[in-house]
């Protein structure tokens, strides 16, 4: 009786041993989870300071170009301006006493006049673009021709219609180098007095 009653003590001793050795387990690992809660939190805060981090370098980057793009065009900009300020005033050819403004019609008397259309090219950005209509009469001599002047020309199976920049003589005689206004450069060839097909003497818009 005596060895049953310590075998029921031991067992009943050996039960609650378990037992808080489960609940320390549990505890432990309720403490576990816990403590890698913070270290969750902070992971992910590090993603996100590092992704905003990246936003704002992209940003910057993005507002760099954006200001060397602005910087260019102010650049392009002022060249144009300066170098339409630049350019020589073409010859007077139409007298005010010639012009005659009517309710319903405009008459310019101008003797031997024709009408042309600008083809698209930008070479004489902005004074003449695409579809402008240009009044034109035709030279009868060099000595009618001036620095400043824009003049038809041909050139090839091309009509060309730029500006005379220099005028000069050799071996050949008279001589114009033209230029288009929205050009970097003059045209490559010498243009003879015997391609001036026309010199423009009005714009219409």
């Amino acid at each position: 009786m005596h060895n049953l009653l310590l075998r029921q003590s031991t067992r009943n001793a050996l039960i609650a041993l378990g037992g808080a050795l489960a609940l320390l387990f549990c505890v432990a690992f309720l403490l576990g989870r816990a403590s890698d809660a913070p270290n969750a939190v902070c992971i992910e805060q590090k993603e996100d300071l590092r992704l905003q981090r990246e936003v704002i370098l992209e940003l910057e980057n993005e507002n760099i170009q954006l200001r060397i793009a602005n910087l260019a065009l102010r650049n392009k900009t002022l060249t144009l301006t300066e170098n339409i300020s630049r350019l020589p005033h073409p010859q007077s050819r139409v007298d005010l006493r010639d012009v005659f403004v009517g309710e319903r019609e405009v008459l310019i008397k101008i003797p031997l006049a024709q009408e042309g259309i600008v083809a698209a090219s930008n070479s004489m950005d902005p004074v003449l673009e695409e579809n402008n209509i240009v009044l034109e009469v035709t030279p009868q001599s060099p000595a009618e021709l001036y620095i400043g002047d824009i003049i038809i020309y041909q050139s090839g199976d091309s009509r060309v219609i730029h500006r005379i920049v220099d005028i000069g003589y050799d071996a050949e005689g008279w001589y114009a180098i033209t230029k288009g206004d929205n050009n970097p450069l003059p045209d490559p060839a010498k243009v003879r007095f015997v391609q001036v097909l026309g010199v423009v003497i009005g714009i219409i818009y």
